[in-house]
């Protein structure tokens, strides 16, 4: 069996603060170090479990943050931006479960380190909330793959176990704040990742794949009437506000790539000072 792992940097122990997740910025080549480590423990325990093969997807920033000659050698690595399923690319692929490696909690948690959703500060599927790590898991499961790890702040970890009860879970930090956190040591964290990883894949045939059945609902809540403007070139998206939106599909691939191009699109306003 093969598995597919997902990843993100702000859920990475000891990471609370933009310039540790931004390319370009001195702490951010620590960050690669830690991210890259725990990758590599969710790796051992998988194979300890008994997984063939593993593809990591780059999924942050340019999609090039993880230390390729010090990945795992069973590993192979997907990096580069442009991809059409962006933090999700290759998902459909026929693994056997999927990892979510360095996560953190959606826009608006209190105690969700450095949290967000992409460029929407509300994002639900048929009324139910959805963070990126709720998108992620629904897309997996379309494909039929399990959700079986997630690791990240407590608040990420309440987020994927509110989807899927009984997948496991490693929280590397407790949030003090939005932008600080008591943390585990990295060795200790990348200790309990290879024991949670080991258990995730032995518990599979208990871990199934969590499902939005359509039609589908998507609606999103922006930060600006500006991003709300930038929709209006969607079809078949309606405006519902200021600063909402509403999509409809029977296929939730096509929601997934709606959420991706209303990112894309939001993300033309930035320069022009609206975000707060």
């Amino acid at each position: 069996m093969d598995i597919y792992i997902t990843l993100d940097v702000e859920g990475v122990t000891t990471v609370t603060n933009l310039e540790q997740v931004r390319h370009g910025e001195p702490e951010f080549g620590a960050t690669r170090v830690l991210l890259t480590e725990e990758i590599n423990a969710s790796i051992e325990g998988a194979l300890a479990a008994g997984v063939n093969g593993v593809l990591v997807n780059e999924g942050h920033g340019k999609h090039r943050n993880v230390i390729p000659k010090d990945l795992n050698r069973k590993a192979q690595l997907l990096t580069g931006r442009s991809k059409l399923f962006h933090l999700m690319h290759g998902i459909d692929r026929g693994f056997g479960a999927m990892f979510m490696i360095g996560y953190h909690a959606g826009a608006g948690k209190r105690y969700g380190i450095l949290g967000h959703t992409f460029h929407a500060y509300n994002c639900t599927v048929n009324g139910r909330y959805m963070s990126e790590i709720g998108l992620c898991v629904a897309l997996a499961g379309y494909y039929g793959v399990p959700t079986v790890l997630v690791t990240g702040d407590d608040e990420s970890c309440r987020d994927a176990l509110n989807l899927v009860p009984n997948m496991e879970t490693v929280a590397v930090k407790e949030g003090v704040s939005a932008a600080s956190a008591i943390n585990l040591h990295p060795s200790v964290a990348q200790e309990k990742i290879k024991e949670a990883a080991e258990r995730a894949i032995k518990r599979l045939p208990e871990i199934k794949p969590f499902v939005i059945e359509p039609p589908l609902t998507m609606e999103l809540e922006l930060y600006s009437p500006l991003m709300g403007d930038m929709h209006d070139l969607i079809p078949g998206c309606v405006r519902t506000g200021d600063r909402s939106v509403r999509y409809q599909s029977d296929d939730f691939a096509e929601l997934f790539k709606f959420f991706l191009l209303s990112s894309i699109l939001s993300m033309t306003t930035y320069g022009l000072g609206v975000m707060v």
